[in-house]
């Protein structure tokens, strides 16, 4: 009796038979490799396609950059030299001191900047006045004179702004983002009045500089020269555009800015990484467990919703698709397609009666999605940032 027992409780010990491929029949191998195939499949597209948008987004700023610091064209430089030869001709420096706020939800940014004017003859001419000079977009807070100087026809002024501009930003990469934040500054005369002259040599920035959230990657200064077609009703405006009054010339300050750190993009996306897990936790019970987790995924999808909600209020309404709206898209794509393998798992115990195929094709479904899970939240932040 005694024996009995013994060799009864030694074959209780023993492990079960592992399911392997070749113990499959065809209709279970149509369900594992088609499983595998449509989830490769459409998250590898889904991955490839974003991946390379948003790395490209990042490529593309270094042509942007460029595209500002191209010299006026020989057209524009012509037209100036014909209609500025009794102008006065004005050196301008551009020190940036401050960035006070990067504000993207409201399409704006505040800085303050000194500016330097050096020009010879007209001692009139006065900049400490908003009169004289305004920001592109912009609305000035503040103007202050720093220091003056006359003596002789040398001529030099040092105005300090605090100034407002508007700016549409670009948000595909948010948030882990670069902007280029660009500040236009215009004299209210045309060119036979006044020509600004870009002192790129003599511009620079406060080293000491600090943006929330941000950090300087690269300043710049030059000019640009801009044609109004449509001079409202001056009567000095002949119909081909050659008359002197539709030309001005501007100085622009460029910056970029890169997302320091990330803590942002930790704090929009950590409600999905917390949900990611519960699918997998779920597709883990259901598996080894053989528990049913139908009813605890609804939670998943309220913490997807949440996790929208975050990122949404960072940003202006009308924002382009991006590393926001992706990372939110593959995160609910888990979800449903985690759901799928579980109500999949469940339908092999009781439509098929196979539970060593159940816990086989849920092994291969699991370790499939935690690749992909790595893969997926490694591959779009990093797009964004190399």
């Amino acid at each position: 009796m005694a024996e009995g027992r013994k060799v009864e409780a030694n074959e209780k010990k023993q492990p079960e038979k592992k399911y392997r491929l070749h113990d499959m029949e065809p209709w279970q191998r149509r369900r594992l490799f088609g499983s595998i195939a449509a989830v490769v499949l459409i998250f590898g597209i889904f991955l490839i396609a974003t991946c390379c948008q948003l790395y490209q987004d990042k490529v593309a700023e270094d042509a942007y950059w460029n595209q500002y610091l191209q010299e006026v064209s020989p057209e524009l430089q012509e037209k100036v030299e014909e209609f500025s030869g009794d102008a006065t001709h004005v050196e301008t420096a551009v020190y940036l001191e401050q960035v006070r706020a990067v504000d993207i939800k409201n399409s704006q940014f505040e800085v303050v900047l000194q500016v330097g004017y050096r020009w010879e003859g007209d001692p009139e001419l006065d900049f400490a006045t908003n009169e004289t000079v305004h920001f592109y977009k912009g609305k000035t807070n503040g103007l202050t004179l720093l220091d003056e100087y006359h003596e002789g026809s040398t001529n030099y002024q040092l105005i300090r702004y605090d100034v407002v501009i508007n700016k549409q930003f670009w948000t595909p990469r948010f948030p882990l983002e670069s902007h280029q934040l660009r500040i236009y500054l215009e004299p209210s005369e045309n060119v036979n009045s006044i020509v600004l002259v870009a002192a790129a040599d003599e511009s620079y920035t406060n080293p000491n500089l600090g943006i929330t959230g941000y950090q300087l990657t690269r300043f710049d200064v030059a000019q640009a020269v801009i044609a109004y077609d449509d001079p409202l009703l001056n009567p000095a405006f002949d119909e081909y555009g050659d008359n002197s009054s539709v030309y001005k010339t501007e100085v622009m300050a460029q910056l970029e800015i890169n997302r320091e750190g990330i803590g942002l993009f930790i704090k929009c996306f950590i409600a999905l990484y917390g949900t990611t897990a519960w699918i997998l936790l779920c597709l883990y019970i259901c598996t080894f467990r053989r528990v049913d987790p139908l009813g605890m995924i609804g939670a998943a999808f309220f913490g997807s919703v949440s996790n929208i909600m975050v990122g949404a209020n960072l940003v202006p309404d009308a924002l382009q698709m991006g590393l926001l709206e992706y990372g939110n898209l593959f995160g609910v794509g888990i979800i449903i397609a985690g759901t799928s393998v579980v109500i999949s798992i469940n339908a092999i115990r009781k439509e098929h009666g196979s539970e060593a195929f159940a816990q086989f094709y849920g092994r291969v479904m699991l370790a499939l999605f935690v690749v992909l899970v790595v893969v997926g939240n490694l591959a779009l932040p990093l797009s964004s940032m190399l």
